[in-house]
């Protein structure tokens, strides 16, 4: 009996050993999830983006700050739309709706004067053979256009000092960024006038490993500005991109009598305009 309830004991305690070991989930490299973002990579998706920026931008002591809430569409490279609010800190709201594609973008903005009318207009630009920056909703542009390669460039270019878990998240730390990294982000963020000669202080990057998605990415420079910014209710569309454009372009008001000042290839936007036809989404 005692050598049995020795033997017993014994067992119990290899198990209990065992199973107090680090899983496969807990012991995953910086390599590997890399890996599995760059398995979503380039894929049509869809999230919600909550962005904050604080920026040295009209006052080189004086922070200030902007806001971006919105959606966020992603079809293929260089194909993209978005419908954004922006908060600068006043009480007049900017929405602003952009359509990327072919080399061209364009953007509706809609915003509020202080007597509250509301002022819209197009804007067309070209941005071929370069990224189109949105101020604080992306994570390393050099990483590629979608924000799954963006998070795996950034691992794969520059390893993180240390990774946390919790939950299904993983949580990636830069807690001391190489020298020079900060030009690679200069004109993704807009972070201000005065961030010319700042470095940067730190890098968070949020990964849901389960989903091979980002979920938050945070860059503060030395001089005190940062961007902070979280994706949400991440969702790969399949074909389903032209239909999400459709719905997204519905949530903004665009009445006939403005006019784009480009007829690009992707002039896509269903609204009848004055002498023009209406131009249905394939």
């Amino acid at each position: 009996m005692v050598r049995a309830g020795t033997l017993l004991c014994l067992v119990f305690c290899i198990y209990s050993a065992q199973s107090c070991q680090p899983t496969g989930l807990d012991s995953v490299t910086a390599s590997q999830i890399a890996e599995k973002l760059l398995s979503n990579g380039g894929q049509p998706y869809g999230c919600t983006v909550h962005s904050m920026t604080k920026h040295l931008y009209d006052d080189p002591l004086t922070l200030s700050s902007l806001e971006v809430r919105g959606d966020m569409l992603h079809s293929s490279a260089w194909v993209g739309c978005d419908l954004f609010e922006f908060d600068y800190g006043s009480q007049y709201p900017s929405r602003i709706f952009q359509k990327r594609a072919k080399g061209l973008v364009h953007s509706f903005r809609m915003e509020v004067d202080e007597d509250w009318s509301e002022e819209m207009d197009w804007d067309c630009g070209d941005f071929s053979g370069r990224y189109a920056p949105i101020m604080g909703v992306g994570i390393y542009p050099l990483g590629g256009w979608d924000l799954c390669s963006q998070a795996a460039g950034l691992i794969q270019s520059h390893p993180p000092s240390r990774i946390e878990k919790l939950d299904s998240q993983r949580l990636l730390y830069w807690d001391a960024p190489p020298d020079g990294l900060k030009s690679d982000f200069d004109g993704q963020f807009f972070l201000g006038d005065y961030a010319i000669d700042s470095e940067i202080k730190s890098i968070k990057l949020g990964v849901d490993y389960t989903l091979g998605v980002p979920t938050y990415f945070e860059l503060v420079l030395k001089n005190g500005e940062s961007i902070s910014t979280s994706y949400q209710n991440f969702e790969f569309l399949g074909d389903t991109y032209p239909a999400r454009v459709r719905e997204l372009r519905s949530k903004i008001n665009v009445p006939a009598f403005v006019k784009c000042l480009c007829d690009g290839k992707i002039y896509q936007v269903q609204v009848k305009l004055p002498g023009r036809p209406l131009v249905k989404l394939k």
